[in-house]
C-alpha cells in the first residue's frame, strides 16, 4: 500500500513538531543547567513549556488554514 505526498508530508510534518518541541524544551533546559547551574532549569521549564506551546499554537493555526484551503478547493 502506497502513501500519496500529501499524507507523507503530513507524517513529516507531525514529526518534526514533535521533534522541534523535544529539542526546545530537553536541550533548552541541558543549556541553562549548564549555564546557570541545575537550579535553573527548574524556571526555565515553564518558560521552555510556554514557548513550546506557542510552536504548537502556531502549528495549529496553520493546519487550520490549510484545511479551510483544501475545503475551498
Amino acid at each position: 500500500m502506497s502513501k500519496n505526498a500529501t499524507q507523507i508530508r503530513k507524517e513529516t510534518n507531525s514529526y518534526l513538531l514533535k521533534l522541534a518541541i523535544f529539542t526546545l524544551v530537553v536541550f533548552g533546559g541541558l543549556i541553562v543547567g549548564l549555564i546557570y547551574g541545575w537550579t535553573g532549569i527548574l524556571t526555565a521549564f515553564p518558560i521552555l513549556l510556554f514557548g513550546a506551546g506557542l510552536v504548537f499554537i502556531q502549528w495549529l493555526i496553520l493546519k487550520r488554514i490549510e484545511y479551510w484551503r483544501a475545503k475551498i478547493d
